[in-house]
């Protein structure tokens, strides 16, 4: 059983969220794998030999052997490119988070019909409440995985939110980020957090990160 809280908060407006946002680009290219440094780093081949690597690594991580996380490197932009066109071969359970300029690629799993299931429910939960709250459901766009591109990488969320009257474009940052993964990588999370938070400039204004045990 976890002792961390199952959901956390942090906004734009937060001190230490806003002295963070003035670090040079070298803070936030550290970003990039920091609570991530313990895992090795995997030589990236090709599509179809990624596809394998991580079917076996999330099937050790639902035996509880193996990291959420995989981290290849060296990844071209030519590579990436293609890999964003044959998506399908690893699965619609995959967050990717990408560097050119690192040529590094870290991929997290979510294997684990309970990982999905933690942050739908609480999208559907938050969405009727901010009904009750009388926002218009039509309003707010749910984003899901769309991919953003920060200062030095791009990210993709669990889930995210914005509203359409004051951010219309595809291109608008979302103004709220759902972050899930397992207890043990709750640190990667806040550093995801961190991200947002400073690569959109403050545009995202509350990421929710949520702790998710599967032993509970």
């Amino acid at each position: 059983m976890s002792n961390h809280p199952p959901a956390e908060f942090y906004s734009s407006s937060c001190p230490e969220t806003a002295l963070s946002s003035s670090l040079p680009d070298q803070g936030h290219r550290s970003l990039l794998l920091e609570s991530v440094d313990d895992v090795e780093i995997q030589v990236y081949t090709g599509v179809r030999s990624l596809a394998r690597k991580l079917k076996i690594q999330a099937d050790g991580l639902i035996a509880g052997g193996s990291s959420q996380f995989a981290v290849f490197r060296p990844v071209t932009r030519s590579q990436f490119s293609t890999l964003d066109r044959e998506r399908h071969q690893i699965g619609r359970y995959t967050r990717i988070m990408y560097s050119e300029e690192e040529q590094t690629m870290i991929v997290k799993l979510m294997p684990a019909a309970g990982h999905e299931a933690a942050y739908t429910t609480f999208v559907r939960r938050l969405t009727y409440s901010m009904a009750l709250m009388g926002i218009p459901v039509g309003e707010i766009v749910k984003m899901g995985s769309t991919r953003f591109e920060g200062r030095s990488a791009s990210k993709e969320a669990d889930a995210a939110m914005k509203p359409i009257p004051s951010r219309r474009l595809a291109t608008d940052w979302p103004t709220l980020v759902f972050e899930s993964g397992l207890s043990e990588f709750l640190s990667r999370l806040r550093t995801d957090a961190k991200w947002w938070l400073t690569n959109s400039s403050g545009q995202v204004k509350i990421v929710i990160l949520i702790d998710i045990d599967l032993d509970a």
